[in-house]
């Protein structure tokens, strides 16, 4: 079973922005591998919201209560409430009596990474087990959504996605079951996600070079500041200073990121056969009305989160919302017919 999912460029930049904090920097005893390490747990989170996901689904469930989308997935209140219950409010629900998660959640507290023994190596296996462990939770939680949905409820969560896609910045399989995928088209969405898998793990490394970037040039900034208040105070000001200086890069960056989607887009299309692309493209130009007025909730709270200083914000070559399926594939794709790997 698929349960690769889209994560927004938004939530990207949420995901990066829990590096390193101004209280953080300011601790003397914060040394290069203890930096390290943070940034390495991140960046491999990040890594797996984009190949498997999570965000996606925990930030549908909160829309789950709204009447429009109660009736359009045609869920239940008591799906509902358990669902929220369950993914939302758990912390690691169902894995209490897990042995593997047992395991790991002892091995960890066996380590200290801010104690004065620790080592660079005792920093990379805490760092491995934190990612494992955070894994874990994820996908377990992902699983209960799952498991509380009816066959039905799962094909219109998956017509769902497709309908959404414009609002999606990295696609996943796991949309395309609504279409009636056959073993062979699982067997290449594997492949595709294989092959790709380096691309992303240097886009993210790319993203991280400009965060990197973003505090040292905060350190150098603030090096003689010692008052811990002046210094998060600093932080707020800074911010938007540094942030307009690596505009640029973060462009770059955020360019690089769309030709990857794009071409996720492309080979994932290209797995699909022509009865089942013609069925995605009426789901996206005639999404269903909880799909619809899902996407305008989407771009509302997006333009609020834009207009917030010192967000990140795309620049001209970056994804940007309504481009679901790309102009340009779609009318070569249009005009070809046998065309796909699927059939």
């Amino acid at each position: 079973m698929y349960i690769l999912k889209a994560i927004t460029i938004y939530g990207l930049t949420v995901i990066l922005l829990i590096g390193l904090t101004a209280s953080a920097l300011a601790q003397n005893d914060m040394n290069a591998a203890r930096q390290q390490m943070r940034y390495d747990i991140v960046k491999q989170e990040m890594l797996h919201d984009m190949l498997i996901g999570y965000r996606v689904n925990t930030e549908l469930i909160q829309f789950l209560g709204m009447s429009f989308m109660r009736e359009g997935l045609d869920l239940s209140q008591e799906q509902i409430q358990t669902i929220q219950r369950e993914v939302l409010v758990h912390i690691h629900p169902t894995l209490e009596n897990d042995p593997d998660f047992i395991s790991l959640t002892a091995e960890m507290r066996q380590f200290d990474p801010y104690c004065p023994e620790a080592t660079e190596e005792t920093l990379k296996q805490f760092a491995n087990l934190q990612v494992q462990w955070d894994v874990m939770r994820r996908e377990n939680k992902v699983s209960i959504f799952y498991d509380n949905l009816t066959p039905d409820q799962m094909r219109r969560l998956h017509e769902f996605h497709i309908a959404t896609m414009s609002e999606t910045e990295y696609i996943f399989p796991g949309m395309f079951e609504a279409l009636d995928l056959s073993d062979e088209q699982r067997k290449q969405f594997d492949e595709i996600q294989m092959e790709m898998k380096p691309e992303f793990e240097r886009h993210v490394d790319k993203m991280f070079s400009v965060r990197l970037r973003h505090d040292e040039k905060f350190l150098e900034k603030v090096k003689d500041v010692t008052d811990p208040e002046e210094r998060d105070r600093l932080w707020q000001d800074l911010h938007d200073e540094i942030s307009t200086e690596l505009q640029p890069e973060k462009d770059a960056v955020m360019a690089s990121g769309r030709e990857l989607a794009y071409n996720l887009r492309v080979k994932m299309f290209d797995v699909l056969t022509d009865e089942q692309w013609f069925r995605l493209q009426d789901l996206v130009d005639n999404p269903p009305d909880h799909a619809r007025r899902w996407i305008a909730q989407m771009r509302e709270g997006r333009e609020a989160a834009n207009a917030s200083p010192g967000e990140w914000q795309p620049g001209p070559g970056s994804w940007r919302p309504g481009d679901a399926i790309p102009m340009q594939y779609r009318i070569e794709r249009n005009t070809r017919r046998g065309f796909p790997r699927g059939e």
